[in-house]
């Protein structure tokens, strides 16, 4: 559609998709916010709740051109991760193309959760930021 920003030359590229992925993300945190706090315009702490409250499915990233852009997802105060599932993608150079080449796969969260844990209690401490959702 001539849309794109520049030479629109890095569509589907890693750093294209990111941005488009937090893009859709931050749109969709945005409406959440809006519409748990049933105000147009948010404050800071209505960002936080809407992004809170999340529910990314795999409906919603289709309804939104992104089928099987990414797992689905839900977001609490709790858990800002989500499930942490990753796939591996594999470049090819002729098509100019990324694709999947695994199924997501689901990370060993029993070592990963106790460091996400130190490393929060350390930033909040460092920053003074006071501990909640325990």
């Amino acid at each position: 559609k001539g849309l794109t920003a520049g030479a629109g030359d890095q569509i589907g590229s890693v750093i294209y998709n990111r941005a488009l992925y937090i893009g859709f993300l931050t749109h969709m945190a945005i409406a959440k916010a809006q519409e748990v706090t049933g105000v147009a315009d948010i404050s800071q702490a209505d960002m936080i709740k809407g992004m809170e409250a999340l529910d990314i499915t795999d409906e919603l990233m289709a309804a939104n051109g992104l089928s099987g852009f990414a797992p689905s997802f839900s977001v609490s105060c709790e858990d800002h991760g989500g499930s942490g599932l990753g796939a591996v993608q594999q470049w090819d150079a002729k098509a100019g193309t990324w694709s999947l080449i695994t199924d997501f796969i689901e990370p060993d969260m029993g070592v990963i959760a106790p460091l996400i844990k130190e490393d929060s209690e350390a930033f909040a401490k460092e920053n003074n930021i006071a501990m909640r959702c325990n």
